[in-house]
């Protein structure tokens, strides 16, 4: 193993120590559920990256995933089954889900842009199937009711609990992408990303990468969203299951660095904690829709100032910082 495959998997076990201590330091509910929050855009972010990311596939269709993976437990759990079976049955359909998208953007060899479009195209068909849907309680939204007793089997937790299931599924996601990031899973899918013709040409199947990699991140992100919307008690579906929680994903994934293993996971961490300091403690305090002023324009800035994404930015000033100090270390052993 190489020193940037240790120091991966050294900075993974350390959010892990983080997040499970950060509810003890943080006990509060308040504070647990921003931390909720983060982590679910954390790892949608992360699952959205594999297949966005790693393989070059622009795809919108995370919403559909979010919503068959929150609406199946939610079903089960109103009806008296276990949430777990509706996690499952979630993840299978978004799954087939998924294979169906890529397999027809694949058949049909959908330049990019059409690919972003198509997929664009099924998340709004999706957000029209739940608003028509009254079993599932159409445009009004499906509450999940909380029966006053603390259940595992029935998914009926605690803050604390939720946030452990929560980060479960995230440290679940970071794991698997950086498994791809070191296999040779993910070296064939960044080659497609790269050159998708001279990909097939050194016998790269393009049509098993891009199967293969919305199969992974489909799943994935179909448990998150189940896990996230059981912890709300309630499904909205212009927020979880509409298209523009997507264009939030892909903007967090694009200013923190998308490609990269850390990269996603900064820049939602970074932006779901700016955006709610600035809309919970100066929303009051500036003019009306001041906060979401300030909140573009810094996410503007970070665009422009740094197109590769903060983790490349952190990159480069670690690097300056250490070459500095061997350098400062050099010139005093010479001395």
């Amino acid at each position: 193993m190489n020193r940037v495959k240790r120091t991966d998997l050294v900075v993974l076990v350390l959010v892990a120590v983080v997040g499970l201590a950060f509810p003890l330091v943080f006990p509060s509910n308040y504070v647990i559920s921003q931390g909720i929050e983060i982590l679910f855009f954390v790892g949608v972010c992360t699952a959205w990256n594999i297949v966005g990311g790693m393989a070059g596939q622009f795809a919108f269709t995370h919403s559909i995933y979010i919503g068959c993976g929150a609406y199946a437990a939610a079903v089960c759990s109103v009806n008296g089954i276990s949430p777990f079976l509706g996690m499952a049955i979630g993840c299978a359909l978004s799954v087939v889900l998924g294979l169906a998208i890529a397999w027809t953007a694949a058949r049909f060899q959908l330049p990019r842009l059409a690919f972003a479009l198509i997929t664009l195209a099924f998340s709004e068909i999706g957000l029209l199937c739940v608003l028509a849907s009254d079993r599932l309680g159409g445009p009004a939204g499906f509450p999940i009711p909380f029966t006053g007793g603390e259940s595992f089997w029935m998914l009926q937790l605690s803050y604390t609990g939720y946030y452990m299931l929560v980060l479960l599924f995230t440290l679940l996601c970071l794991g698997v992408a950086l498994t791809l990031m070191v296999t040779r899973s993910g070296y064939t899918y960044r080659c497609v990303r790269d050159n998708e013709r001279a990909a097939s040409a050194i016998g790269i199947s393009t049509l098993r990468v891009k199967l293969h990699s919305m199969m992974i991140s489909a799943a994935l992100t179909s448990l998150i969203g189940s896990a996230y919307a059981l912890y709300l008690g309630f499904i909205d579906p212009q927020e979880l299951a509409g298209p523009e929680i997507m264009i939030e994903v892909i903007l967090f994934a694009a200013v923190g660095g998308m490609g990269t293993l850390w990269g996603p996971a900064l820049g939602a961490a970074v932006l779901v904690l700016l955006g709610n300091v600035l809309r919970e403690e100066f929303g009051g305090v500036l003019p009306p829709g001041s906060h979401t002023f300030v909140y573009g324009s810094a996410v503007v800035l970070v665009i422009v100032l740094a197109r590769e994404g903060l983790l490349d930015v952190l990159r480069k000033a670690w690097r300056t910082v250490r070459g500095r100090a061997t350098a400062r270390t050099a010139s005093q052993g010479a001395a």
